[in-house]
């Protein structure tokens, strides 16, 4: 009965040791993990800023162009309606010509 109970005490010993040892690699593997973890969101953090960065870059480059693209269509259209005020003068002043010199049109 006593060097059964010692047996049993022998393994049960070794199955505890055993199972530390497995703990603490478990441990140490664990420490890892949160150590990678909190590299990796630090990285994942860094990279989302430069993400919104140039995201909001983006956008404040598109705005510029639409402003610059409205104003040049502005302008445009100013020159445009400019142009057609002066060739309706000329045809207006052409047709007196016409009118004066009794020419048909």
């Amino acid at each position: 009965e006593l060097r059964r109970k010692a047996e049993n005490f022998e393994k049960t010993k070794a199955l505890y040791e055993k199972t530390k040892s497995q703990l603490k690699n478990t441990e140490a593997d664990f420490k890892n993990s949160q150590w990678e973890y909190e590299v990796l969101l630090q990285r994942f953090e860094i990279i989302q800023k430069e993400r919104d960065d140039l995201y909001n870059k983006f956008i404040k480059a598109i705005n510029e162009v639409q402003q610059k693209s409205s104003l040049k269509n502005l302008l445009l259209e100013k020159k445009l309606s400019t142009l057609a005020d002066s060739l309706e003068k000329k045809e207006a002043q052409l047709n007196e010509v016409l009118s004066a010199s009794n020419l048909d049109p």
